[in-house]
């Protein structure tokens, strides 16, 4: 597990920030904890997770590109 990268924390997700994985190992029944760096290195990277993909990002812009631009005018 991943703490940090839920739904609900999802929006609150910065990049490189520090995280923790939690690992259940079954050899002996106890969790390992410790930190990582995500590497989510800029926002852009993050505007892709957020999406889903690079593809549903690409595509979401493309459908209300035009649109959203009239609509902010």
């Amino acid at each position: 597990t991943i703490r940090g990268l839920t739904d609900a924390n999802i929006g609150k997700l910065k990049p490189r920030q520090d995280l923790w994985v939690e690992m259940f190992r079954p050899s002996d029944g106890k969790m390992a904890r410790f930190p990582v760096r995500c590497r989510i290195d800029n926002q852009t990277e993050l505007d892709y997770l957020k999406a889903g993909g690079v593809m549903p990002y690409v595509l979401r812009n493309l459908a209300g590109g035009p649109v959203a631009a009239e609509a902010a005018e």
